[in-house]
């Protein structure tokens, strides 16, 4: 495990997977920190150099575990398709899956630095019909716009081509980018 600097940006990405996207940006942007929080922990992958501006931490986030992260102390945090896998796999009958997402986004929130950025990378329908409700409800200020293909993992790219085969059919699979800059009041959530 390499170490963390507290002096270089720190960008996180949150079930990363394999890590692929964040293994070659570290690579061509040394001048950063890059986080990989993965349940899994580190991937067996064939042997490569990994960048030493890279740094892997076995966690996830849920809405009773918290980022391995001080307050403020992050400048991005990126989840990539990590959302909609959550999704999938939620069940509880005590509380709706609009609340467990808000408790999710409240808390990379809470590492994130005034001016930080959280950026979710979503197919288009789970934007429109989960994540967009939710941010609506927080009084999140956000961007969502078509993601570039270079920005995608590999879950994204798999998503990018079947939409590309047929746009018009595959609308609501089309990635997108939601860029959330400001939550209006972190607070109005339930902890």
């Amino acid at each position: 495990m390499n170490e963390i600097s507290q002096e270089k940006p720190r960008l996180a990405d949150v079930g990363a997977g394999f890590g692929e996207l964040f293994i070659n940006r570290a690579k061509t942007e040394p001048e950063k920190s890059f986080l990989i929080i993965e349940p899994l922990g580190f991937p067996d992958l064939p042997t490569q150099e990994m960048p030493k501006n890279l740094t892997w931490i076995k966690g996830r986030l849920t809405d009773k575990e918290a980022l391995p992260f001080q307050n403020g102390s992050v400048d991005e945090v990126n989840l990539n398709f990590s959302l909609s896998t959550m999704y999938a796999d939620y069940q509880s009958p005590d509380q709706e899956f609009g609340g467990y997402l808000q408790k999710i986004l409240r808390e990379a929130f809470r590492v994130l630095k005034d001016d930080g950025r959280l950026i979710v990378r979503e197919e288009r329908g789970f934007c429109q019909d989960v994540l967009r409700p939710s941010l609506d409800e927080l009084g999140a200020d956000f961007r969502m716009t078509p993601a570039q293909k270079k920005d995608l993992s590999l879950t994204g790219q798999e998503m990018w081509a079947d939409y590309h085969l047929d746009p018009k059919k595959n609308q609501r699979l089309q990635p997108m980018e939601v860029v959330i800059t400001k939550i209006a009041n972190p607070d109005t959530v339930e902890a």
